[in-house]
C-alpha cells in the first residue's frame, strides 16, 4: 500500500516537531482536498504560468522533487504525475 504525503512529512521532519513548512503543506493539502480534479488542474496551470512569467519555473527541480515522493504514490498516481509533468514542461 502506498504511503501518503503526511507520512512523507512525518518521516522527513526532524525530531517530530511541526515546523512552518509542514504546517504550510498541511494547509495546502486541506485547501486542495476541497477541489475536484478540474479545479486543481486549473490552479496548477495558473501557478505554472505565473512561475514561467516571473522566471522562477524550474522543470528539472520540480521533476526531482516529485520523484522523491513517488514511493508514497500508487502506480496509477505515478503515471498521472508523469503525464502532467510533460504537459507543464
Amino acid at each position: 500500500m502506498a504511503k501518503n504525503l503526511f507520512d512523507f512529512a512525518n518521516e522527513n521532519n526532524e525530531a517530530g516537531s511541526q515546523n512552518i513548512d509542514e504546517k504550510y503543506i498541511r494547509n495546502k493539502v486541506n485547501e486542495y482536498s476541497q477541489m475536484d480534479e478540474q479545479q486543481m488542474m486549473s490552479k496548477l496551470f495558473q501557478e505554472v504560468q505565473k512561475s514561467k512569467q516571473n522566471g522562477s519555473f524550474n522543470y528539472n527541480d520540480l521533476s526531482t522533487k516529485l520523484n522523491s515522493v513517488k514511493g508514497y504514490l500508487t502506480d496509477e498516481q505515478i503515471q498521472k504525475l508523469e503525464k502532467l509533468l510533460e504537459k507543464i514542461r
